[in-house]
């Protein structure tokens, strides 16, 4: 099966090919902007959802780094 280019760019938007920075920081944006102060799995599935971002590609490492990032 070939892909489109932006068949590609979607796949990596979404995180599939690896969580970047770039991911963990719209997510931290996301919850920031939420007004939530207590983020559960279907709240943090929620968010990811609604910033194009497949909450499941997320890795222990990854959540580490979002925690870092949300609370210095």
């Amino acid at each position: 099966m070939s892909f489109e280019p932006w068949m590609l760019a979607a796949i990596d938007d979404a995180g599939h090919n690896g969580i970047t920075d770039k991911h963990i920081e719209r997510v931290a944006v996301a919850i920031r902007n939420s007004g939530l102060t207590y983020i559960d799995d279907s709240s943090f599935a929620r968010i990811c959802r609604g910033v194009g971002i497949d909450s499941t590609n997320f890795t222990a490492d990854d959540i580490e780094k979002l925690n870092h990032l949300l609370n210095g």
